[in-house]
């Protein structure tokens, strides 16, 4: 989950790692680099309690960011869970922001619900395994017996296990530059932070702002032209019904599909991820 904001550092700024306890790093040419930062308790960030993580305190922390570094009008880059964010934070501070480039963002959460149930059922189905289909629908049941706006951390954890566990995150297709990038990831320093997910966050959002009875597709069209969307064509998460309720809340020519690319399209398909941001900060105004 991250959110990259891209825009114009105003020197002199302190290229600092550590900004109110987030961690958050420049890179590149002074004049159009990138900041790329963790969410507060991921990663190399510090701690947080459980109660801390609220929408509200991620905007304040984006802003954070901003205002350390100096950032005036920059493209604001959400995946995942980042996408969210990058909403939340371009409708709190429009001013702050050139444009949102949403990457494989699952905002319609109940509607994400339903796909991640119906495909998980179909896949046990298919390979034959009777209890995991029964496991599905027991938590179907528990999920919506319980009201979306009701869904406990255990009840969220289950629904993503189930996504990981049937292959929802994979493309059906991989490429040598892909296998590369996930052995290259798997190798080196960020392995250990991958592999020590905290669960604070992702329970303190159900909890604090029940984020997964979250419908932010509506809101697209109250940024106007200042938003794209780039999904991966094999991301799991997404039913072609979804896709396409995204697509018409976008303006006319600012969604895409990445093939052979799943949820973690940044690695998927590299390539396509940076010429559309290419593209996108050649065509809006700075």
């Amino acid at each position: 989950m991250l959110l990259a904001c891209i825009g114009l550092l105003t020197p002199p700024t302190a290229l600092a790692d550590q900004v109110n306890g987030l961690y958050a790093k420049a890179y590149g040419n002074p004049s159009a680099p990138a900041v790329v930062f963790d969410q507060r308790g991921c990663g190399r960030s510090e701690e947080a309690a459980q109660n801390s993580f609220t929408f509200a305190n991620a905007v304040r922390d984006v802003k954070t960011v901003f205002e350390h570094f100096h950032l005036s009008k920059a493209i604001v880059v959400g995946h995942s869970y980042g996408g969210t964010l990058a909403i939340k934070y371009a409708l709190a501070h429009p001013t702050d922001v050139r444009s949102v480039v949403l990457i494989d963002a699952p905002l319609d959460q109940p509607g994400v619900a339903t796909t991640i149930l119906d495909r998980s059922e179909e896949a046990h189905a298919m390979s034959n395994d009777l209890p995991g289909v029964v496991a599905i629908q027991q938590l179907r049941r528990d999920f919506y017996q319980t009201g979306v706006d009701k869904v406990t951390p255990e009840l969220g954890g289950a629904l993503f296990a189930f996504a990981v566990e049937s292959g929802l995150y994979v493309p059906k297709f991989s490429s040598l530059s892909r296998d590369r990038l996930w052995a290259k990831l798997w190798s080196g320093p960020a392995a250990r932070l991958m592999s020590q997910l905290k669960p604070e966050p992702f329970a303190g959002l159900i909890l604090n702002d029940r984020w997964l009875m979250d419908d932010l597709v509506p809101a697209l069209k109250t940024l106007g032209t200042k938003i794209d969307g780039l999904f991966g064509a094999d991301d799991g998460l997404f039913s072609p019904q979804q896709l396409k309720r995204i697509e018409r809340a976008l303006p006319p020519g600012h969604f895409d599909l990445a093939v052979d690319a799943s949820h973690n399209l940044l690695i998927d398909r590299q390539d396509e991820f940076l010429s559309f941001l290419d593209e996108v900060d050649e065509a809006v105004p700075r």
